[in-house]
């Protein structure tokens, strides 16, 4: 009987030691093993660009008692009261209720731009109703323009023939200058060239390039 009990009581050591023992060793060699990579969360797809790029926008509603004029500083840091460029919706313009975006637009985007030389980004002019783009004409002319820099003055005061308002024509697929030009010497800080027009679409100043 005491045999017996001499051998469950050594078993029991042995297996309390064996216990002991393989803790210890987990302890000590979770210091060595190298934590589980966490999975990485899907990146999420990229938005695809505008394709118009950088181009930035303005809008506004068009009413036939309601004048509109929409316009872009050169910089907005700027404390000149010169602009970019606008467009001028005086009363009566608008035939009837719509929206006008105007839109300054990077060369690289423009229809047919082998046919000219850029001083600047282009315009881009459009009418929606319903939120459909409407071509037809405005019921009387708006005035598309743009303020000179000292350099364009320069080139518009020396050779006048280098520097103007272009308008596209989308069924010849070709620029065309505008027939109504305008300037107003004190507008801006070097004056402003001006496209009286009742058109809408895709405006520029710059000059024809050659051929």
């Amino acid at each position: 009987m005491k045999t017996r009990l001499l051998i469950s009581a050594c078993i029991s050591t042995v297996v309390l030691v064996l216990v002991l023992l393989g803790g210890n060793w987990a302890a000590a060699s979770a210091q060595f093993t190298i934590p589980t990579a966490q999975p990485r969360r899907p990146e999420s797809t990229p938005k695809p660009s505008s394709p118009l790029g950088e181009s930035e926008c303005l809008s506004g509603t068009l009413g036939k008692a309601k004048p509109l004029h929409l316009f872009f500083f050169f910089s907005r840091a700027s404390a000149s009261p010169a602009r970019w460029g606008g467009v001028i919706n005086p009363k009566g313009s608008a035939c009837q209720a719509a929206k006008e975006r105007f839109c300054r637009v990077p060369v690289n985007y423009l229809p047919q731009r082998e046919q000219l030389n850029f001083y600047r980004q282009g315009a881009e002019l459009r009418q929606y109703r319903s939120g459909v783009i409407d071509s037809s004409d405005s019921c009387a002319p708006k005035q598309l323009y743009f303020d000179l820099t000292a350099y364009e003055r320069r080139v518009f005061d020396t050779e006048p023939e280098k520097i103007t308002i272009f308008t596209y024509d989308p069924l010849d697929h070709a620029w065309e200058p505008c027939p109504d030009l305008s300037f107003d010497e004190k507008q801006g800080d070097h004056g402003r060239l001006s496209c009286n027009t009742s058109g809408w679409g895709y405006f520029a100043l710059a000059w024809e390039a050659k051929k």
